[in-house]
């Protein structure tokens, strides 16, 4: 009997330092960023940039992803490598997961660099996340 061993992805050193970039180029271009973090889901096996901004709620989601990806256009090659817009997820501040990382941690405005595994966090269970933001 064959049994299946899934092995995680792992969140390199180029994906933090290019969310890292993103993060900061976002502040800069006026996006509004509110919370941001890497979040592993292993329903997928693979790690999301989730970036929350009011503009999602006030431009709607397309205007915020057209907003990312400008300033993802501007960005090195070596930071597109790691990140396009397949693996960043533009929410709503008032999300339920973005509530949740508020309460466990607590960065204020600038960019940390906390990594945040197997916990819980306001009935949620993360199973590993690297958080800059959750303001």
């Amino acid at each position: 009997m064959a049994e299946e061993i899934l092995v995680k992805e792992p969140l390199t050193e180029k994906m933090v330092r290019a969310g890292e970039q993103l993060t900061r180029h976002l502040d800069e271009f006026g996006f509004g960023v509110t919370a941001s973090f890497w979040l592993y889901t292993s329903d997928w096996n693979e790690w999301r940039l989730v970036i929350a901004s009011p503009r999602v709620e006030a431009e709607g989601p397309r205007a915020a992803y057209a907003a990312i990806d400008e300033v993802l256009s501007r960005e090195p090659e070596d930071i597109k490598a790691e990140l396009g817009l397949h693996n960043i997820t533009a929410i709503d501040p008032s999300s339920r997961l973005v509530k949740a990382f508020q309460s466990a941690v607590r960065t204020g405005g600038g960019i940390s660099g906390i990594r945040f595994s197997r916990s819980r966090a306001d009935d949620m269970y993360i199973e590993d996340a690297y958080v800059y933001r959750a303001a």
